[in-house]
């Protein structure tokens, strides 16, 4: 007798594709009865081994379904060059009972964190990865605020939750995009801002001259200087105006005593 097991179509299942052979070998006692002896090989891939007993293993592999979170930058204003950012996807739970930092990443992620360096605006992605166990994924993304002068960073923070289920045997992965409101995105978007930064004017430093002059010139009197040489002249003036008047008057009367 030849058992096999016919390939079905069932998804994500792998068919056993082994034959076996049932040998029966039936003889004649001698006192009326009669004897059977089995025999069983097994031949896969055209070896032939014997075999104890009958088995037939199948395999269920759910189909891998794959994401690829998609990334957005824009920038607006007219900076002088392309702006360098860096966007950073972090796992941040399941309910498939994996570790936060085993939960399934794009390639090069580590401990459960990927980071994108960019230039300039664009679209961009952190790379396509699958999922094998169906549960509940949540990932955040954000952009990493950097240093470049000019620049207005966007703060938003956006969560990643990948529903995993397994429909007719095969995984089927629903990503929906959620920005820091809660609101449904399309896509992870971060806008930039650009102003020209403020440059105050190059003015040279104050410096005293080489060889400042030994004797500096005369510089003009101010007023409460001139006011001051003013009152000084005056009250000489009138000061030898009295002593004048004094000896005159002196002078006349020793001459009038004289006369007399």
């Amino acid at each position: 007798f030849e058992i096999k097991e016919v390939a079905g179509s069932a998804a994500g299942y792998t068919y056993d594709d082994a034959v076996y052979t049932v040998t029966v070998e039936v003889t004649d006692g001698g006192s009326g009865t009669l004897k059977a002896t089995k025999t069983i090989t097994k031949t896969v891939n055209g070896v032939t081994t014997p075999a104890t007993g009958i088995v037939f293993v199948n395999t269920y592999t759910p189909d891998t379904p794959y994401i690829d979170p998609p990334v957005k930058k824009v920038v607006i204003g007219n900076p002088p060059q392309k702006g360098t950012f860096t966007f950073v996807m972090r796992a941040e739970s399941n309910t498939a009972g994996y570790a936060v930092k085993d939960m399934p990443m794009p390639y090069g992620s580590v401990n459960g964190e990927k980071r994108v360096t960019v230039l300039g605006a664009g679209e961009y992605e952190f790379g396509t990865f699958g999922f094998t166990k169906a549960g509940t994924y949540v990932y955040s993304v954000y952009e990493e605020r950097g240093t470049e002068k000019g620049y207005t960073y966007d703060a938003t923070r956006y969560t990643i939750t990948v529903e995993v289920t397994e429909v007719n045997g095969r995984l089927v992965a629903n990503m929906t995009i959620r920005d820091g409101d809660g609101n449904i995105s399309g896509t992870c978007l971060f806008t930039n801002k650009y102003d020209e930064p403020d440059n105050p004017p190059d003015t040279p430093p104050d410096t005293p001259p080489d060889n400042p002059p030994d004797n500096p010139p005369d510089t003009p009197k101010t007023g409460d200087e001139s006011r001051l040489n003013m009152w000084v002249s005056t009250m000489l003036g009138s000061f030898g105006m009295i002593v004048a008047v004094a000896l005159f008057g002196r002078r006349k009367k020793r001459a009038d005593d004289r006369n007399a």
